[in-house]
């Protein structure tokens, strides 16, 4: 089975990440829990593939050399227009996955997740897994749920949520830490939903309310969820009349800090800002990964050698 990672850089500018703006408190560490993660995946039989831009080519592969088994320098011009930095991610477990030849299951990984220990086999041999599940009710993704039901017609694309805008479980999403596909009927129609709604006029639109923010990623960060987690799970209620198997089998945005986690994944997510957080993964990755990688890291960010 593939094990499926994406870099993007246009969402922070496309050029030098040291003097970008992103989501970590401590930038490096991202590149650090990378490696790990795909250290991890190798060691427990995927078949790692990076899909990227030029600049990270230039920066995973020959500045950190971080090894993955298959590079596709594929999302310089992945968008149509830049609207979501979900663009990069989305492209590379869909149209990516074409590109690799056709469909074969496989494992999506956000750059901070993966897993410390070995996988279930059911795990891996699941339909549709996801990390868990999120209720909407309520949040902003449902206002946005219902502005689309409300401002377009019931056709594809957007006839996928006018179809459950009445259904018993509300407005809710698989979050896409890690995402296990091996149907390939589901895995086609999100492909197909997906590029149809982000080129979508609509997303255009609302892209160009916002005239204070000329980061066109950042007037669209969070209609992402719709795009990516909310639309999978209702193309997997459509199609296998069920909702996703997850790794934290339990309803909610993110797992708590102390969750007894016996399958040892991990997804870092909300804590990119939590210094002591990443200091501590920091750890977990230097302990693992070639030494020559975290040389390279640490010289790259002028960060001391621990």
């Amino acid at each position: 089975m593939k094990a499926i990672y994406a870099f993007y850089s246009k969402p922070f500018g496309g050029g030098d990440i040291r003097k970008a703006s992103t989501h970590w408190s401590i930038p490096y560490v991202e590149f650090l829990v990378m490696a790990y993660s795909v250290s991890k995946s190798k060691e427990y039989g995927f078949e790692t593939v990076l899909f990227c831009d030029r600049y990270g080519k230039e920066l995973i592969l020959d500045t950190f050399g971080i090894k993955f088994d298959i590079v596709k320098v594929e999302l310089d011009d992945c968008e149509l227009y830049p609207k979501f930095w979900a663009a990069g991610k989305i492209y590379a477990y869909s149209k990516g996955i074409e590109s690799l030849g056709g469909f074969e299951p496989f494992v999506m990984f956000d750059n901070d997740a993966g897993f410390h220990k070995q996988p279930p086999a059911h795990f891996m041999a699941s339909k549709y897994r996801c990390q868990s599940i999120h209720i909407d009710a309520g949040t902003i993704f449902q206002k946005q749920y219902d502005r689309i039901l409300k401002e377009t017609k019931n056709e594809f694309p957007f006839d996928i949520f006018h179809e459950f805008k009445d259904n018993n479980d509300g407005v809710r999403g698989g979050n896409a830490g890690m995402v296990v596909i091996n149907d390939e009927r589901l895995w086609a129609e999100f492909t197909r939903y997906t590029w149809a709604l982000m080129e979508s006029d609509i997303f255009t639109k609302i892209r160009r309310e916002n005239t204070k923010e000329l980061n066109s990623y950042k007037v669209m960060s969070m209609w992402n969820v719709l795009i990516e987690e909310n639309l999978m799970y209702f193309l997997n209620k459509r199609l296998n009349l069920e909702a996703p198997q997850t790794v934290f089998e339990f309803n909610g945005f993110s797992a708590p800090m102390n969750l007894h986690n016996p399958t040892g994944y991990f997804h870092i997510w909300g804590s990119k800002k939590n210094v002591n957080f990443l200091k501590k993964y920091e750890q977990i990755a230097v302990s693992y990964i070639d030494k020559q990688i975290t040389e390279k890291v640490y010289k790259y960010f002028n960060v001391k050698w621990q």
